[in-house]
């Protein structure tokens, strides 16, 4: 796996940690692989987190 996948997935897993719906969580995942557009607003707000904590 190219290690900016596997980063790209570490920074996913904090984010859905919280969550209680675990299901919600891979139906989520598999959005954000597949580039359905109702998880590109979840996609930008993780892509301005992890740009911030930089």
């Amino acid at each position: 796996m190219p290690e900016c996948l596997y980063v790209k997935q570490v920074e996913m897993k904090k984010h859905l940690s919280p969550l209680k719906d675990k299901k919600k969580d891979i139906e989520l995942v598999i959005d954000l692989i597949t580039g359905n557009s109702d998880s590109s607003f979840f996609l930008r707000e993780l892509t301005e987190s992890v740009i911030s904590s930089k």
